[in-house]
């Protein structure tokens, strides 16, 4: 994906490379697309401003997500519209009447057989937990983006050992608040969605125990081993609460630092 915005320090100037081919994802306002191919300039002054994605005013790492959230979003979305028609039509290709031969199989059969033998609440289930997981993966690598690029800008040490492997949620937790002074990106909200796709993901939703039923809101009275409930509607919430929790904590991490000033005649053709 052609980067939409990249700034590099040199000395006391920020090179500001903006690509104005690349499509800007509605979330925050990115909503258009710019018809020039690239703009490139070396300001003279910073000032200070605001975070505002629109206008460029947030971390790289941000920006970055903001186009990976919508896509995960339209995914569900055009994902949902394709094969709920696609079961309607296996179902309206099915005769109305029953057929008489004791033998002949019955409408819900043959609904079974021609859909691939998967039942469309099975599907749904499905694509929920992919979403869901995307989802939590995507904020993830967000945030461990944005903090190493803040720990760069402040000159402070960025561990090694994470460019080898991904720092745990904890890791990067303590990190932000005792190197970065920085609030921790891991809400309440957002821990019990990574507790979720935790589920999802080591135990494909399974509910074994009854404190594991008791935190999930599940009935006491299931059976081990019943998987948890998973609607499209409760993975738009999920998502939603993950991109706010996003656009805050990067809000924080902003704060009143100096942004570079476009080169002339930019910030103009942006806001066309």
């Amino acid at each position: 994906m052609t980067d939409m915005f990249c700034a590099t320090r040199i000395g006391n100037l920020t090179s500001i490379r903006v690509s104005l081919t690349a499509p800007l994802a509605p979330t925050d306002g990115f909503t258009k697309r710019i018809r020039r191919t690239t703009a490139v300039g070396t300001p003279t002054m910073a000032r200070m401003a605001p975070w505002e994605p629109s206008k460029y005013r947030c971390t790289y790492a941000y920006g970055q997500y903001a186009i990976v959230e919508q896509d995960i979003r339209q995914f569900m979305s055009i994902t949902e519209k394709f094969v709920t028609d696609g079961y309607q039509r296996i179902g309206e290709s099915i005769p109305a009447v029953e057929a008489k031969h004791p033998d002949a199989p019955s409408r819900t059969d043959i609904f079974f057989e021609r859909a691939g033998e998967l039942w469309p609440s099975d599907h749904e289930w499905m694509l929920c937990c992919a979403v869901l997981r995307d989802a939590v993966s995507a904020f993830e690598v967000y945030v461990q983006e944005a903090v190493k690029e803040v720990a760069e800008e402040q000159g402070v040490a960025y561990p090694p050992k994470w460019l080898k492997r991904t720092p745990n949620w904890g890791e990067l937790s303590d990190y932000c608040r005792e190197k970065l002074a920085q609030p921790d990106p891991i809400t309440s909200d957002v821990q019990a969605i990574i507790e979720l796709r935790n589920l999802l993901t080591h135990e494909r939703g399974r509910l074994r125990t009854e404190e594991q039923r008791t935190k999930f809101r599940f009935p006491l009275n299931a059976l081990p081993g019943d998987r948890i409930s998973l609607s499209p509607d409760e993975v738009k919430k999920h998502s939603e609460a993950l991109a706010s929790a996003a656009r805050g904590f990067d809000a924080a991490l902003w704060g009143d630092k100096p942004t570079p000033v476009m080169p002339d005649g930019l910030e103009d053709l942006l806001a066309d």
